[in-house]
């Protein structure tokens, strides 16, 4: 390819470029920081930095300057600052001083987390919480390249009962939802299908960590409620109203010979809810003893 069949573009991109890392070479020392994929996201060198942005299949898109503070990093606020074991949130770090940020870590190490998106002001992430991670508090450490603060957030667990339930139209269920460590705290309830049943659109958890709702089937379907991401799925049936019966062949059982034996017959109960005009049926059970 000739120089003419370059685009004066990239030409003028290519140069821009060269001229940044010229500046760089004759100044005092450089620091490169890149992401997860090994792309380099920044480069730093006293006040001076750049910023190198990339889309979505990694081609280099722009690079834009910025001053910054050669001075530690100070953590102003962290948001949410609750998470749930076996779950993943998006997370806005606030404070000052995060240009230069390396890496951001967790003293468990059950936390997965990946950066997004810096500016000298904010960090945006995302943190994975293992089913295994330990409970309660967690400190959250940013680390740039004048040094570390950390933030504290809280791990817990979450839990719904019934995970599923079977209701006809117009029937009920509670609902119970436990946290562990127990604490205090509002939970907002999703009602993904409010046409096939209802449910409050929230409920106060109380200091001991246990609370419970009411759902009500309105229709034949499906109901999925959500909370803090967590399924429960809610099963409305209609009302069986044909004819039903269980039955099973005879049983035999073959018992070899044994002295002063004591054989008993108990009963067999069978529980059938919300089936009319069922019937249940059984069997006798014929004992051989053979010699």
């Amino acid at each position: 390819m000739s120089l003419r069949q370059i685009p004066k573009v990239l030409i003028l991109f290519l140069l821009f470029i060269s001229f940044i890392l010229m500046n760089f070479a004759s100044a005092d020392e450089v620091n490169y920081i890149y992401d997860d994929a090994g792309r380099l996201v920044k480069a730093v060198k006293g006040t001076e930095g750049f910023i190198y942005s990339y889309d979505e299949v990694g081609n280099l898109l722009s690079i834009s300057s910025s001053t910054i503070s050669a001075v530690l990093p100070v953590l102003q606020d962290i948001s949410p600052d609750i998470f749930f074991s076996g779950s993943t949130a998006s997370v806005t770090i606030t404070g000052q001083n995060l240009f230069t940020t390396k890496e951001v870590s967790s003293d468990n190490p059950s936390l997965s987390i990946k950066i997004l998106h810096i500016t000298d002001t904010e960090i945006s992430a995302e943190i994975e919480v293992s089913t295994e991670a330990f409970l309660g508090g967690v400190n959250i450490t940013v680390a740039t390249l004048y040094g570390s603060a950390s933030i504290p957030i809280d791990i817990l667990k979450l839990t719904l009962s019934p995970c599923t339930a079977h209701l006809l139209a117009g029937e009920t269920e509670e609902i119970t939802v436990s946290l562990i460590p127990a604490r205090s705290m509002n939970l907002n309830i999703v009602n993904n299908n409010p046409d096939i049943i209802a449910a409050p659109q929230s409920i106060q958890i109380p200091v001991s960590g246990t609370a419970s709702f009411t759902v009500q089937a309105l229709a034949v379907g499906t109901g999925i409620l959500e909370i803090e991401k967590f399924l429960s799925t809610i099963f409305v049936t209609p009302s069986f109203t044909g004819y039903a019966s269980i039955s099973s062949p005879s049983v035999s059982v073959s018992w070899g010979l044994i002295q002063n034996a004591f054989m008993e017959s108990k009963p067999v109960s069978v529980m059938w809810p919300s089936v009319n005009n069922a019937i249940v049926e059984s069997r006798p059970v014929s004992i051989e003893i053979s010699d």
